[in-house]
């Protein structure tokens, strides 16, 4: 890494160019040769990539009525965010997040945006160790029928007791029925796990998260 004055011509300089990636560290600009990310994509990460490929696709040469219909619908929607503070984001963004859920989940995907708000959610979601397995169960609401809501299920391994748990660093782990209200992880590290839960329905929507921790000796 080296230290520079004026990168690019400039006050300041963030990002990559060619092989090379500027930033700022403590006030002084610096640049260092670029490089790749850490590890290669999982076989699930290059999936996801392949349904927001698609999503794109669909996007582009889609009508401008269909793209106005999700733009009006991001006018007026937000997204749940784990940090409890909502996101605005456009309507391409809007398409390619329920696209790349409702395919994943339902194999199938909307064409137009949500009509209606997501009620459905796990009012309570719990893991139990029992052996060498973790019994996730969780209250369903009633009147949600499975065919149009799911339970989607992530996991991460912490790397101690006292480690807060973030989403961000969990994996995706199951689709579950909603009125199942149960799913076992029967392959599971030692170590404390923390485990997530949320709705989702077929039309992309999902709901908050659900959090639940246990440990495997």
């Amino acid at each position: 890494m080296a230290l520079v004055t004026q990168p690019l011509g400039s006050s300041e300089a963030r990002g990559s160019v060619g092989g090379l990636t500027y930033n700022t560290w403590r006030g002084k600009h610096t640049v260092k040769t670029r490089s790749g990310p850490a590890r290669l994509p999982t076989a699930l990460q290059l999936e996801v990539l392949a349904y927001a490929a698609t999503a794109r696709s669909i996007w582009i040469t889609s009508d401008q009525t269909f793209r106005d219909r999700w733009n009006a619908y991001a006018a007026q929607a937000r997204e749940p965010h784990w940090t409890g503070n909502d996101k605005r984001i456009t309507g391409y963004n809007w398409f390619t997040r329920c696209y790349v859920r409702a395919v994943r989940t339902f194999a199938t995907y909307p064409t137009d945006p949500p009509s209606s708000e997501l009620i459905a959610y796990c009012p309570t979601f719990e893991a139990t160790a029992v052996g060498s397995d973790v019994i996730l169960s969780w209250a369903s609401m009633p009147g949600f029928p499975d065919a149009s809501h799911q339970v989607t299920i992530y996991r991460d391994v912490a790397a101690s007791d006292g480690c807060r748990p973030y989403i961000t660093n969990a994996q995706f782990l199951a689709s579950n029925d909603y009125t199942d209200d149960a799913y076992t992880d029967p392959d599971t590290p030692v170590g404390t796990l923390d485990y997530w839960a949320r709705v989702q329905r077929s039309d992309g929507l999902v709901s908050v998260w659900s959090h639940a921790r246990t440990m495997m000796t």
